[in-house]
């Protein structure tokens, strides 16, 4: 709207100046109006300048008039209020997460995912919520959800949902999460720490052995636990050579 009332003044400023350079206010013109017993008479010049003023001040009157209307007042209002009230759920939901109030924070955040401006985290922590109350289908379909809506939050969303896997025992597909998270997202400590701690679950010990350098690197274990790890792959690999299935299981 603005950028259309620039263009006019553009306009009006570029005819004033052709108008000038005609010759107006040397030779002005002259124009007569006759009604009745009324006449009307003035120059052509002046004429035309006020027309263009009262067609800026009707257009100013115009943009005043929409900019400060009673019903766009009011409309503004209603969306801010529904939008604290969105931000109300989300925060009372994020309150009942934390005192472990599954069900209440379940619906809580449900209520504030209805809303267009919902955040990746209404959907994250609705998720764990499911998932706390019993219903991991649901806690997945959240993911699932919150992945396509937040394409740019992928790589937390999918961190969430491989701890959930973790969690509910699901070992393997907990691993095709975590592998595919290592090949398109940074290593960071909790990715390893899960990937180490499903590689001994399901005695992929190669596979622990291949990452130990960037476990080491990473910080997630020390040199201690380092050589323990190491010592079960040996003993890992002799019961393997022997063609003996189930070494000791503690690590």
């Amino acid at each position: 709207m603005i950028k259309i009332y620039l263009f006019t003044l553009l306009v009006i400023a570029a005819s004033l100046l052709v108008l000038w350079w005609l010759g107006f206010p040397t030779d002005p013109g002259y124009m007569l109006l006759a009604f009745g017993d009324y006449t009307f008479e003035t120059s052509l010049f002046a004429l035309v300048t006020a027309v263009v003023v009262i067609f800026l001040l009707s257009r100013i009157l115009l943009f005043l008039s929409r900019s400060f209307s009673p019903w766009r007042l009011i409309s503004y209002r209603r969306a801010y209020s529904d939008e604290r009230r969105a931000r109300s759920r989300t925060v009372q939901g994020l309150m009942s997460l934390a005192r472990g109030d599954w069900r209440s924070a379940y619906n809580l955040l449900n209520q504030g995912l209805r809303d267009d401006d919902a955040s990746v985290v209404n959907y994250l922590a609705s998720a764990c919520a499911a998932y706390s109350s019993g219903d991991r289908l649901e806690a997945m379909r959240r993911l699932d959800t919150a992945e396509e809506k937040n394409p740019t939050a992928r790589s937390t969303i999918q961190s969430l949902r491989a701890r959930l896997l973790l969690e509910s025992g699901q070992l393997e597909q907990c691993l095709a999460v975590l592998e595919q998270l290592r090949r398109t997202s940074i290593n960071d400590q909790s990715l390893l720490t899960m990937l180490k701690e499903v590689y001994i679950r399901l005695n992929e010990w190669k596979r622990l052995e291949a990452v130990l350098p960037t476990l080491l690197r990473k910080k997630v274990v020390d040199e201690k636990e380092a050589v323990r790890i190491r010592e079960r792959i040996f003993v890992e690999g002799l019961y393997k050579a022997a063609g003996m299935n189930g070494g000791v299981r503690d690590l």
